[in-house]
This record gives C-alpha cells, sequence and structure tokens, in this order.
C-alpha cells in the first residue's frame, strides 16, 4: 500500500485463493477451463477451441511424445475435462494418465481421481504433486468451522440452496451464522459455486472438491448425524410440496420445487417421489413413508471406509491457488 500511495501509476498485479481485502483491491475471478457441454458432440477441432481440452492436448503430447485429438476421442477427452471441473492442475494429472491407461480407461476410472491423478512435475512444490495434495492443502488452511461447513456440504448431490445447507449443516455447535459466515468464505476462497437460478442462488461444491469433502466427512465421525438431517430434510420438502401442489398455478410450483426434486432423485429419493406423486391416488400411501427406511439408514450412500482410510497421512501439504500464470495454475480452487 506504501508503493501504490507513494508512486504515480503504480500497479499490482496479485494472484491469490481469496480476494485480499485490500484498499483499491479489483478483484477478477478465473472461471474453470472450458471444455463444451455434453450436448455438443463434438469433432477434434471443435473440441480443440475449448482451452481445457487444448490443455489435455498438450500435456498427454508432452508424456507420450505425441498424441493426436480425434473425432472418435474428442467427446471422451471433453468429458474427462468436465468431470475435473476445468481444473488444470485436474486435467493435467489426468493427461499423464494416458499413457497407462489410454482415453477410454481413464475416463473409466475418474471415480478414483484422488487416487489416480498423482502424477505431478518431481520440479513442482509438494503440494501441485498429486490431486490429493492440492485438496489436503486448501482444507488444512481452513478454519475449523469452514472445514466442517465444508465436508458437510459434500453430502448435496448437485446443487442447494442456502434453507437446505442450514437445515442439513448445522448442529448445536454450529448455528446459523456460523454457516452463512463459512458458506460465504467458502465462496470466496472458491471451494464452492454461487449459480444464479430463477428463485433463489443456488451453490454447488465442484465434484472434485465434493468428492474431497465426502472421504472428510466419512472419516469426521459425523456421516450418519448429517445424511439422516439430509434425508429429513428432503422428506420434508416433498411433503410441502405435495401439500401445496393443488393450491398453487403449476408454474409457480415447480419454480420452487422442480430443480430440488431433481436432486433429490439423484440422492436415491426417487422411490419416494414416485411414491407420493404418480400413486397420489393410493388408499394405503399414508400407511408409512418409503423414505423412512432411507432416512433411518442416514439417506446418501457412505463412501467405502477403506476408500476413506486409505490415504492417511500420505499427502502432502496441497496447493497455494494462482502463484502460477492463470491458464497453468494449479490451484484446485481455481474457478
Amino acid at each position: 500500500m506504501a508503493i501504490l500511495r507513494g508512486a504515480a501509476d503504480v500497479h499490482i498485479l496479485a494472484t491469490s485463493r481469496e480476494p485480499l481485502r485490500v484498499e483499491g483491491e479489483y478483484v477478477q475471478r478465473l472461471p474453470p477451463l472450458s471444455s463444451g457441454s455434453p450436448s455438443d458432440h463434438l469433432g477434434a477441432t471443435e473440441a480443440l477451441a475449448f482451452h481445457a481440452v487444448e490443455l489435455f492436448v498438450e500435456r498427454a503430447a508432452e508424456r507420450l511424445g505425441e498424441f493426436e485429438l480425434t473425432d472418435e476421442n474428442a467427446p471422451i477427452v471433453a468429458d474427462i475435462c468436465r468431470k475435473l471441473d476445468g481444473i488444470p492442475l485436474a486435467i493435467e494429472f489426468a493427461a499423464a494418465r494416458v499413457e497407462a491407461f489410454g482415453v477410454h480407461g481413464l475416463a473409466a476410472r475418474l471415480d478414483e481421481r484422488l487416487r489416480l491423478l498423482t502424477s505431478g512435475r518431481r520440479s513442482g512444490p509438494p503440494r501441485h504433486r498429486t490431486l490429493r495434495a492440492a485438496l489436503d492443502w486448501s482444507y488444512e488452511v481452513l478454519s475449523e468451522p469452514e472445514r466442517t461447513v465444508l465436508r458437510r456440504l459434500g453430502i448435496f448431490m448437485g446443487g442447494f440452496t442456502l434453507d437446505a445447507a442450514f437445515a442439513v449443516v448445522s448442529d448445536p455447535g454450529l448455528l446459523k451464522g456460523d454457516v452463512i459466515d463459512a458458506v460465504t468464505e467458502l465462496v470466496e476462497k472458491s471451494l464452492a459455486v454461487v449459480e444464479t437460478a430463477e428463485t433463489e442462488p443456488r451453490l454447488r461444491l465442484l465434484e472434485t472438491t465434493r468428492t474431497y469433502a465426502l472421504e472428510r466427512l466419512a472419516e469426521s465421525g459425523e456421516w450418519e448425524a448429517v445424511a439422516h438431517r439430509h434425508a429429513e430434510f428432503y422428506r420434508d420438502l416433498f411433503e410441502r410440496a405435495e401439500g401445496e401442489a393443488a393450491a398453487r398455478p403449476a408454474d409457480e410450483w415447480l419454480a420452487d420445487y422442480a430443480l430440488e426434486m431433481t436432486f433429490a432423485r439423484r440422492a436415491r429419493l426417487g422411490l419416494f417421489a414416485r411414491r407420493r406423486w404418480i400413486d397420489r391416488g393410493s388408499a394405503d400411501r399414508r400407511r408409512g413413508h418409503p423414505l423412512d427406511a432411507f432416512v433411518a439408514a442416514g439417506g446418501v450412500p457412505r463412501p467405502r471406509r477403506a476408500s476413506a482410510r486409505r490415504f492417511r497421512g500420505r499427502s502432502e501439504p496441497g496447493c497455494a491457488p494462482r502463484d502460477e500464470a492463470p491458464r497453468r495454475s494449479g490451484c484446485i480452487a481455481d474457478v
């Protein structure tokens, strides 16, 4: 600040995981690298116009000596980049695995991304050598309330509203105000993303971040309580939606509930939705909720314990975001 105040026409370009919050700061957020949408049906030429695909091809060619993007493999490469959320570091790690697994094999193994993507450059800092190390670093520098909220938010598939976050994340030790503060900080640190919607803003975790958060949740001993609150929230939402369906205009009703119903079905609530909306005339539909067993079981399937414990102690401190040029950034939180 002394330089800015004492010298004319001086500008400072700083890269950081979050805004510095200093006088005169203008924030430019970096979006994920683009890779197109699944409906684009990209050929090789079209796919290379997207920066994520371009980076993947460039890094794969460096590793293999040569790598050809064809009309046949271009949609698969684009899908790999999308599943990795357009994160440059993750894409570089994935491209390094083409030699071992091929494009098709790599795509089939992305559910194991935290174990698979470990081929960082030896010349890079330890936090950039594995995807898990990058995530470990981002997680460890959070405050304790932020860590708690992040791992609990992993229970949501797709997006969620603030009301859903309050209901599922809060407990006697973490009140609503704490959740608001923590969610705000996670958005500032690019670990959670805000998406606009017709009714109210929605948030989501990038899928790579969510995978990591779920493992941390499984390790924390909080899984049953958080999954139970998650299931109860959606049970109550379905009850409320059913009660309002006949009394409200269809377009208003759908605007309020369609997205939540979609994500709830993805979280294994489809049985309940079918029973409540398709079979509405059934005389025995009030004998008990099909969701009751779902709630009792904790709602969302837990990651395998072996997966949650397999990597303890193996990762080095992770990612120091945006300390390279934007396109080459190693930050898991670059969005």
